[in-house]
């Protein structure tokens, strides 16, 4: 089996550096906060060339936290793009603000042009998710922000180490979330996340927001929540995080390897913007006959998946829907297939061989 993801075999390379690791956490005794999260947020913040980043409990607590720091709530519109994971318009429904859909562009990342066709004089703020592992045009999307004062948060969830124009993503916006569920270019061992951001009271607000409020124990100066980064993860964390460039390398070597063994099949292709550095979460390719190829690949031990079936915009109980032509053309098409740095070349060959003839 040609599996989407092995973690297993990650794992096996730095299994030492993993064991050491957990065992010092156990040892510790120290099991909420402390040294290891204190570590893995400074070493995280540094690789990401920010000042502040805050751990939490899941990428989409980090999404949540961010509206909730920037006082996002009711009447308030925040723009997403239709083709995404659902968290970016539920976290949307939870602060209470309402989530307006902006088409997405040929590199599957939300269309500067669509964001200004939505916006109103009730738009707060916008998401960028950088899906697959390509970043968003940030140039404009943030000439957007800036011209409209809107609150421009990133979506990384998906591009741990890409960059756009040689500068790093969750660097870009005024906060950006991140995830570390497990399959993840940089994963946990369960759920965890973060947030960066260089804006210092914003991450202390958020720090007090994922922790009760307190500034201190049974002083709470507002109403928060509980989303911690515990010291298991954070441990697990800042040893993968040693490896994630190289990691990143190797899927982008995959990438390459497909990109030039299905160029001319009747497949679509990703397109990777000149002024992006793609770190490749998914490669994903898009048919017209995407059950019959999905069903052949089965057949050859193949594991495929489908980011996303349905666009945001057509799933009716986030309200109005609204016409998002690309990001509906692609639900139908886009196919993922294995592109993990654990996928050796002889399988690589296989695979594209398999869907030139089908």
């Amino acid at each position: 089996m040609i599996s989407l993801i092995d973690l297993n075999k990650l794992h096996g390379s730095i299994q030492k550096e993993l064991d050491e690791a957990l065992h010092r956490v156990v040892k510790s005794g120290w099991y909420i906060g402390g040294e290891e999260v204190e570590k893995f947020e400074a070493s995280f913040a540094a690789y990401c060339q920010v000042q502040h980043c805050v751990g939490c409990a899941s990428g989409t607590d980090a999404l949540e936290l961010i509206l909730r720091a920037y006082e996002i709530g009711e009447g308030d519109e925040v723009i997403v793009p239709a083709l995404t994971w659902v968290s970016n318009a539920e976290v949307v429904k939870t602060v209470g603000a309402t989530p307006v859909f902006a088409d997405v562009d040929s590199s599957y990342t939300i269309h500067p042009e669509s964001i200004k066709s939505r916006l109103t004089s009730k738009t707060k703020a916008l998401i960028a998710v950088h899906l697959y592992g390509q970043p968003c045009q940030m140039d404009e999307i943030l000439q957007l922000a800036n011209e409209y004062k809107l609150v421009a948060i990133e979506d990384c969830a998906q591009a741990h180490g890409a960059m756009f124009n040689g500068t790093k993503v969750g660097s870009l916006g005024h906060a950006a979330a991140f995830s570390f569920y497990p399959t993840k270019n940089l994963g946990a061992m369960g759920d965890a996340g973060c947030v960066t951001t260089n804006d210092k009271a914003i991450a202390e607000k958020i720090l007090l927001l994922a922790n009760h409020g307190q500034t201190a124990r049974d002083v709470h100066v507002l109403s928060g929540t509980t989303s911690r980064l515990d010291p298991m993860q954070a441990a697990v964390l800042d040893v993968k995080l040693k490896y994630l460039d190289q990691w990143n390398a190797k899927r982008r070597e995959n990438a390459n390897s497909y990109l030039q063994l299905l160029a001319g099949s009747e497949v679509g292709l990703p397109e990777i913007t000149e002024n992006t550095f793609h770190v490749f979460h998914q490669f994903v390719i898009r048919s017209e006959n995407r059950e019959g190829l999905r069903k052949k690949l089965e057949e050859n031990n193949v594991q495929t998946a489908i980011h996303y079936p349905t666009p945001l915009n057509k799933m009716l109980f986030f309200g109005e829907e609204v016409s998002c032509p690309n990001a509906e053309a692609f639900c139908h098409r886009v196919v993922s297939i294995p592109v993990h740095p654990s996928l050796e070349k002889d399988k690589i060959k296989f695979l594209t061989t398999s869907i030139n003839k089908v």
